[in-house]
């Protein structure tokens, strides 16, 4: 089954082809059943076909995920039959692959996978290393192997769709879920080629279990490849030269067509592909970030400078009369927030670097400076020095973030998947573990973030050791309170699937619990039970966390001994009483 290579695929890919890409039709992968075939078995069942004879407008799918075993990735099937599930599932609409809520109210929109390519998947092609990559064997040489596995950073690229596959499931190392895929440093790689390249615009697809799948949230900036985990060490300088062609290739396209993205990527360069930081006069600073003149919109010189981490830039830029509180544009996709100033900036890409955020506070940076649908600098903190010296220098604990009423520092931490030390770090300095009691509390922020892959255990268990309310609700006010009525409206009056975001703000006054149910975060769950959490808290909709549930392991894990009582035709009316005048009250 020979082929060659792709001349258009090599023209288009910012990485070397060294060996054919083969792939699996989904149909075929579908009736796979126990021990998964290796890619010697399928090739002599003719199931594998190359790439380069597909149709141009073929949908193909990378799967990435994390191997089990040494000798074996998947012994029993639990990863293919995750897969299985979810495709089946998307091509029939019984889920819907969206943003998180907290994703969706913070960007103001909502993006899901198109019908296109749901209506496209039985037909479509899959890529999975166990499948398309040759084994250990005698018939194939270590050096034939090392040319495939060479080569994923092209087959990353020419797929349209890429999936991580991480169920929770128990390896020969321990765990392995979306925390520990985001670890390893070739899945990393496989995400960073992903997200820099242009050929698809489909976020990164994480399926945690066969039944949900999601969009992957800004946080994989967090995870660059020269800090991930390998197995070899000479493959860290391999993938990290990938990663540098990728963005040698990508800078100068953005350059032309959207300068601020240019300049992010610009000063992360040597932080994302581990090379030492580079030392600039200030004249080579303006050649290198596109600054003809002085700016006044967009992301700013200082900003740049903060960034890049360059700390004597960044002196001589504020002595040079360059204005510490130009707002940032918004990048949300890049994680930075639209008014965000170069402190807010330090603290969350930077918190190592103690030195440049105390040169910034030096420079009377503003420790507690909120923008409109933002929050402050010790929010975006991911180091539990840097947390502290925020604080000692007057930065509030406690104090509100502007993104909504009642919203303080800990919902962030919670809701952005702080490690455990930092907000450990935060609880120690008397942040409130039962903050904003008319907003979601950190708890029910923690189920939320459950599915970016965050520490989401050791962060409970921080929380409920500072007394933190296991069954604390939300009791919306203000705006929460007529974001809930209208989320409710809508809801109640939707036929077919609804945006994540109204599902959350509909069922806003359930517990951590009932949000757990809502983003199938089992283990959590789990782990609140064992700590007592009450499955019989309803929400102002009268939803237990069961009735919430998006799968059925969720269900059973919730499910009360006591089975739910039938609603006579006396409550129901009174209940639909009760919503009427909820609707009156939003009217008013």
């Amino acid at each position: 089954m020979g082929c060659s290579n792709s001349a258009l695929a090599r023209e288009n890919s910012y990485h070397e082809q060294h060996a054919p890409m083969f792939v699996v039709k989904v149909r075929d992968a579908l009736r796979i059943q126990g021990r998964l075939p290796h890619h010697q078995q399928l090739r002599e069942k003719g199931m594998l076909v190359c790439h380069d004879t597909l149709d141009p407008k073929s949908l193909v799918i990378f799967v990435s995920h994390e191997w089990l075993g040494r000798r074996h990735p998947d012994e029993t099937g639990e990863q293919l039959r995750a897969l299985q599930s979810v495709l089946r599932k998307l091509h029939t609409r019984e889920i819907v692959v969206q943003e998180n809520g907290l994703s969706q109210f913070r960007d103001r929109m909502t993006s899901t996978l198109g019908s296109e390519y749901c209506d496209q998947l039985l037909d479509a092609y899959i890529w999975y290393d166990y499948f398309c990559v040759p084994q250990n064997c005698e018939a194939v040489k270590p050096q034939d192997q090392v040319r495939y596995i060479r080569s994923i950073p092209h087959y990353v690229e020419s797929c349209q769709v890429f999936v991580a596959l991480v169920p929770s499931l128990i390896g020969e190392g321990g765990p392995c879920n979306y925390s520990s895929w985001l670890r390893r440093g070739w899945c990393r790689t496989e995400m960073w080629c992903k997200q820099l390249s242009d050929a698809s615009s489909i976020p990164v697809i994480v399926v945690p279990n066969g039944e949900v799948a999601s969009f992957v949230n800004p946080q994989w900036l967090r995870f660059p490849v020269p800090e991930g985990d390998f197995a070899v060490e000479s493959d860290r300088l391999h993938c990290c030269h990938v990663i540098q062609r990728s963005l040698d290739r990508k800078l100068p396209q953005l350059r032309l067509r959207n300068v601020n993205s240019f300049r992010f990527f610009t000063a992360r360069f040597e932080k994302l592909v581990g090379l030492p930081p580079r030392q600039r006069s200030l004249e080579q600073f303006c050649l290198d970030f596109a600054f003809p003149g002085a700016c006044r919109k967009g992301l700013s010189p200082v900003a740049c400078a903060t960034l890049a981490e360059d700390t004597e830039t960044l002196r001589n830029l504020v002595v040079a009369k360059a204005s510490l509180d130009t707002p940032a544009p918004d990048m949300t996709k890049l994680g930075v927030l639209r008014g965000f100033r170069p402190l807010h900036l330090a603290a969350s890409f930077a918190s190592q670097n103690l030195e440049l955020i105390e040169t910034l506070l030096d420079l009377r940076a503003n420790p507690n400076y909120s923008p409109p649908w933002s929050h402050t600098p010790l929010a975006c903190c991911k180091s539990a020095k840097a947390i502290e010296l925020l604080v000692q220098h007057r930065a509030d604990v406690n104090g509100r973030c502007s993104i909504l009423e009642g919203m303080k520092p800990i919902h962030i931490f919670c809701g952005e998947g702080a490690s455990v030390a930092t907000l450990r770090k935060l609880l120690e300095l008397r942040a409130d573990p039962n903050a904003g009691r008319g907003s979601l509390p950190p708890l029910v922020m923690l189920a939320v973030a459950s599915a970016d892959g965050c520490e989401v255990l050791g962060q409970a268990q921080a929380l409920l050791d500072h007394q933190a309310d296991i069954n604390q609700t939300c009791e919306p006010k203000g705006l929460h309170r007529m974001l809930e009525l209208t989320c409710r409206a809508f809801a109640f009056c939707s036929r077919g699937a609804i945006p994540t975001v109204v599902r959350d703000l509909s069922e806003l006054s359930t517990t951590a619990l009932g949000f757990c149910a809502l983003y199938d975060s089992q283990e959590l769950a789990a782990f609140l039970l064992e700590a007592s959490a009450d499955v019989e808290i309803r929400s102002h909709r009268g939803h237990r966390a069961a009735d919430l549930a998006v799968s059925k392991e969720m269900r059973r894990l919730l499910s009360a001994p006591a089975p739910e009582p039938r609603i006579s035709s006396p409550a129901l009316g009174a209940l639909m009483a009760e919503f009427r005048s909820d609707l009156v009250e939003v009217a008013l």
